[in-house]
C-alpha cells in the first residue's frame, strides 16, 4: 500500500508586471496484493489506485485569464497473471480499467479506458529468448486500438566468463492525451 499527498505552490515571473502563482494539491494512493494459485504455477497481482489533483493559477492575486481551476480524479483497477507453462515459457495476461474526470472553469469531462493484454515469453533454444505480445484498448473518446510487440535476444558465449547480447524488437503502441493535455485552460 502506498499513500502520497503533495501541497505545493510555485511563483514565477509573468509576461507583465504581476507575478503568477500556481497552487497544487495532489493525493494519490495504491493498494496491491500478490497471490499464487495452482501450486505456485500461476502468480497473480491485483491492484486499485486513486489520485486527485487540484490546480489553481493566479496572476496578481486574481484568477488567471486563461483559466484558474483544474481539478481531476483518476481511479484505476488492474489485474496481471503470470502462468508458468514450463521451465522455459511463461504466459503473461491481464486487464486494466481507468476512469478519469476533470472540472475546469469552463467545462467538465470524463472518460474511461479498458485494456486487455497477453504476452508469451520463452526460450526458443539455448541462449535464444523471445517475447510476443498483443494488447487491445477500448477508449471512450478515441476508440479501439490494437498494439503488439515482439522481441528476440541471442546471448552467445564469446569467451569464458563473459557474454555478448544481440537484441531486436519491434512493436506499436497507443497513448491518448490526458484530460489535462486536452483541456488545461492555458495550454490544452
Amino acid at each position: 500500500a502506498v499513500l502520497r499527498h503533495v501541497d505545493a505552490g510555485a511563483q514565477f515571473a509573468s509576461f507583465g508586471d504581476n507575478d503568477n502563482v500556481q497552487y497544487l494539491e495532489q493525493t494519490s494512493g495504491r493498494v496491491a496484493a500478490m497471490f499464487p494459485l495452482i501450486a505456485g504455477q500461476l502468480q497473480n497481482m491485483a491492484a486499485v489506485s486513486y489520485s486527485s489533483q487540484n490546480r489553481a493559477d493566479y496572476a496578481g492575486g486574481a484568477p488567471n485569464v486563461f483559466g484558474s481551476q483544474f481539478d481531476g480524479e483518476r481511479t484505476r483497477f488492474e489485474y496481471t497473471g503470470v502462468l508458468a507453462l514450463n521451465e522455459n515459457n511463461d504466459l503473461v495476461f491481464g486487464v486494466d480499467h481507468e476512469d478519469e474526470e476533470v472540472t475546469t472553469d469552463a467545462l467538465s469531462r470524463s472518460r474511461d479506458i479498458t485494456g486487455i493484454y497477453g504476452e508469451w515469453t520463452g526460450a526458443l533454444a539455448d541462449n535464444v529468448y523471445t517475447t510476443a505480445g498483443v494488447r487491445f484498448d477500448e477508449h471512450s473518446q478515441f476508440g479501439e486500438h490494437v498494439s503488439w510487440r515482439a522481441t528476440i535476444a541471442w546471448l552467445p558465449v564469446v569467451f569464458a566468463g563473459g557474454e555478448t547480447k544481440f537484441h531486436a524488437s519491434a512493436g506499436t503502441g497507443f497513448r491518448a492525451p490526458s484530460l489535462f493535455e486536452l483541456f488545461d485552460g492555458f495550454s490544452g
